[in-house]
């Protein structure tokens, strides 16, 4: 049986959208099932990101309240004054313990006669809305030295003289009652040392969980789905919704029984899927929180993945009624426009059979494809015998030309094409030796986040797959010096196209792999500090380049970022500016540029190496990057010239726009625009979630302390003033201002060795700051520490090479050890200020010395 056209198309026609369209609703329902399930989870990891982040910053609280009365009583200790020692203990529990409601109670406990007497433990605790402080258990009935929260943290016969490996320790959670009510307990132990790290005693926080608990319960994913709390060294239950499991073993949770908890690591989300219980399938969602709790939420799967299902079988409800309906609209349009085919048909076959003349003609008048078929077969009966003839005439003389022709070209194909593979495979063997160079290893710090992004313009086939090479390199690291962390971010732009700009990417990235295992390995690399660090890695670099003899240049910027301060350490070699996103404003960081480019053998590459500093706040975002804002073409002239974007905030407003989004930004710059050339940026956010904060009371009384100790230094009295500052240092542990005028009166005092160890608190926290550190180089000069001044004063140098006041002292310091050094330094900074009397006179100094 012979298929009818019109039922061939109408098939034919069904049968293809119907397996497009299912294949289509197949893919787009594994699609939609697959996103709303991972949003679905993702929901759920939120939610208990949520809670988790609740129970770390309660405990962390907790935590905190314990260090801070316990670093109180360390102080009070160091500066005891007989019988006003009491007052003072008293006094700091009632302002510490007078903003936490969620703590009960703290106290003191001293070790025997810390203050000539056996027993010194005052406890304050809330009688209502009252604080009420006790000496009532410092006495041998009570001998609090023996009680179990004191033993746990300093067992007998423990060495008291070297510290615990611990700093706080729980006491198990119990169940006590107020007012008649029970209310689950932890108790904090912190140790107290004195300033020979010899135990002064421990620090008490009984901290009641009904806040926790009451937050924890709040917790519903789906109607059978909850929390559990549990904490592990005890391996007690704190909190289930049934209270018949509290103070109970976690192991009677069965699931429990599966964790590897040697496994486990902190704030990590782990999972375990479809865990039956009574009966029913959950997934368990458990993680080790910041203070060695065991945070688990239990969610109950069917429920969690119900209205997924649901949706899934009304899309393929709805398609197949979706596909009867085309179904149908097929047919009939299929009939109605097959019937011209059928005049066309009966006059063809006639034709064929010899039936129909030549000359015949078909009559359709529309003026569709069927209409143009007629035309064009009538125009054709009408030339056929002639062009018949001709083609009759050229046929064989046409075959031979075509062959010789044909040869020709084949020849010529396959030459091009050998040379264009050889081409390919050239550029992909340069794509795999820089892809493992452009490493981007996100540093392990809250307060860091990185994105990068890189698009090279030369693009290239091989082997059926698309890839891509040019001369941008974005490297992030992270490296340890002098025993900090700290997040190093190269990203360079080798001069040249294709393969030029890769293989100068190529070396840079293999150049400075090699600083970075060096500097993991070598332990007096790691003792340098970032500004020495980033001089080294630069000069190596230059040298690197400087030997190709210039066919080889390289725009770079390279910095450290401190991840605890935020402290940003840079070097811009011709490089684009660094960008600065603050507060939806995005700004320039560097005004100038002060060194040329890797490899370009000027004077200007040699000697004056600056490193800037700078400081970045909470939420401050940096871009670093060969952006693309010299290389946009923004349109054409009438010529067809192209027309290049000059505006050099072209950039900054473009990161505005996106909302400091690298995908977005790169969006908005080509929106009406093309890139001419590679791009490449990397992002990098600072959190500042180490910053200190304090409360509105302290701060005012801060402020009040800062005004009294100005006054006292206004009228020189130097003591006096110096005892407020420390007195701030009670309220505020590392309150910069207070600790940079310490520095300072310290010297005035003479007391060289305390200003060192203000200077070196207030550097770790602010290493920013120059002036301490320049300060400090002197303090060492004075005390005939000269090796570890000049580090210091080099350090100056670096981050302000002009600076008469840093080379003058870092001149003295070197004429003090007879270096010859003395020398090269001089003429710097008398090329600067030649009519600087004090550097003429160090000038004499030198002649005298005979080092020039």
């Amino acid at each position: 049986m012979v298929m009818k056209l019109r039922t061939k198309i109408t098939l034919i026609t069904i049968v293809t959208v119907f397996a497009l369209f299912m294949l289509a609703m197949i893919i787009n329902t594994l699609i939609f099932y697959n996103e709303a399930k991972e949003f679905r989870e993702s929901e759920i990891k939120s939610s208990f990101n949520f809670f988790l982040e609740k129970v770390n910053f309660a405990t962390l609280s907790t935590e905190s309240i314990g260090f801070d009365i316990a670093r109180a009583g360390e102080l009070i200790y160091k500066y005891k004054n007989g019988t006003d020692s009491k007052k003072e203990l008293e006094s700091y529990l009632q302002s510490r313990m007078v903003r936490e409601k969620s703590v009960l109670g703290a106290g003191f406990w001293f070790e025997p006669n810390s203050f000539g007497e056996k027993y010194m433990g005052p406890y304050i605790s809330w009688d209502k809305e009252n604080l009420k402080i006790t000496w009532e258990y410092s006495n041998n009935k009570y001998d609090y030295h023996n009680q179990t929260y004191y033993r746990l943290a300093i067992p007998q016969g423990i060495d008291r003289n070297s510290k615990r490996e611990k700093d706080f320790y729980l006491v198990p959670p119990y169940m006590d009652k107020i007012a008649d009510k029970e209310f689950l307990f932890i108790t904090l132990s912190s140790l107290m040392y004195d300033s020979f790290g010899k135990i002064l005693g421990i620090t008490t926080v009984d901290w009641t969980l009904e806040d926790l608990t009451k937050l924890l319960s709040q917790f519903q994913i789906t109607k059978n789905s909850y929390v559990t709390l549990s904490e592990i060294s005890s391996s007690k239950i704190i909190f289930h919704p049934d209270k018949n499991f509290i103070l109970q073993d976690m192991k009677t949770l069965t699931w429990t029984k599966k964790i590897d908890f040697s496994k486990l690591k902190t704030n990590e989300i782990q999972l375990f899927e479809k865990i039956k219980i009574n009966n029913e399938y959950y997934d368990i969602y458990y993680t080790l929180t910041s203070s060695n709790f065991l945070l688990a939420a239990i969610i109950n799967t069917k429920e969690a993945y119900s209205i997924v299902g649901g949706i899934v079988m009304r899309n393929f409800f709805l398609s197949f009624v979706t596909l009867t309906l085309i179904g149908i609209f097929i047919f009939f349009v299929v009939d109605l426009s097959i019937k011209p085919l059928a005049k066309i048909i009966f006059v063809l076959r006639g034709i064929a059979n010899g039936d129909v003349a030549l000359s015949e003609r078909i009559l359709i008048k529309s003026k569709d494809e069927f209409g143009e078929l007629a035309n064009s077969f009538n125009q054709m009966a009408s030339t056929i015998e002639t062009q018949t003839k001709e083609i009759k005439e050229y046929s064989e003389n046409l075959e031979d030309k075509v062959k010789v022709r044909t040869n020709q070209l084949n020849l010529s194909l396959d030459e091009v094409t050998k040379l264009k593979k050889q081409q390919d495979g050239d550029y992909f063997l340069t794509s795999l030796l820089l892809d493992p160079l452009g490493k981007i290893n996100i540093p392990n710090s809250e307060n860091i986040k990185i994105e990068s992004l890189l698009k090279q313009k030369k693009t290239f086939e091989f082997k059926n797959k698309i890839h891509s090479i040019g001369g941008d390199l974005n490297v992030v690291d992270e490296i340890n010096l002098k025993g900090k962390y700290y997040t190093v971010i190269l990203n360079g732009d080798a001069m040249g196209k294709s393969i030029q700009g890769a293989g100068g990417a190529l070396i840079l990235g293999s150049v400075f792999s090699a600083i970075k295992d060096r500097t993991n390995s070598i332990q007096t690399i790691r003792d340098q500090n970032p500004e020495r660090w980033l001089k080294n890695t630069f000069i190596e670099l230059h040298k690197t380049f400087t030997s190709f003899d210039g066919s080889m240049l390289v725009s770079i910027v390279i910095a450290l970022l401190d991840n605890e301060s935020g402290v940003l350490f840079l070097i811009n070699a011709e490089h684009p500016k660094t960008v600065l996103y603050r507060d939806e404003k995005a700004s320039f960081l560097e005004d100038n540029f002060m060194l040329h480019k890797l490899g370009m053998q000027v004077d200007g590459s040699k000697g004056n190496i600056y490193i800037r500093t700078y400081q970045l706040k909470e939420n401050d975002s940096v871009f670093i990057g060969s952006d693309g804002r010299d290389d946009i073409q923004i349109g054409e002239t009438d010529s067809g010239e192209r027309i290049i974007n000059e505006d050099e905030f072209y950039f900054l407003r473009k990161i505005e726009e996106g909302g400091g989004n690298l995908e977005k930004i790169l969006s908005l710059l080509t929106k009406n625009a093309q890139l001419t050339d590679d791009f490449s940026v990397i992002k990098v956010q600072f959190f500042g979630k180490n910053l200190v904060r304090i409360s509105k009371e302290d701060a005012e009384r801060i402020d009040l302390k800062l005004k009294q100790a100005k006054e006292f230094e206004i009228e020189k009295k130097y003591s006096e003033s110096f005892k407020i500052y420390q007195s701030i240092l009670l309220i505020q542990k590392n309150h910069t201002i207070a600790l940079k005028e310490l520095v300072k009166i310290s010297i005035n005092l003479k007391l060289y060795e305390k200003a060192i160890e203000f200077a070196d608190t207030y550097i770790a926290l602010r290493p920013i700051d120059t002036d301490v550190v320049y300060a400090k180089s002197h303090v060492l000069k004075k005390l005939n520490r000269k090796d570890e001044s000049i580090d210091l004063a080099e350090l100056t140098r670096l981050r302000d090479p002009k600076s008469i006041k840093y080379l003058s002292h870092l001149i003295e310091l070197y004429i003090g050890v007879n270096n010859f050094r003395a020398k090269k330094l001089l003429e710097e900074a008398l090329d600067i200020e030649p009519n600087n009397l004090k550097l003429l006179n160090l000038k004499e100094s030198i002649k005298s010395m005979d080092l020039i």
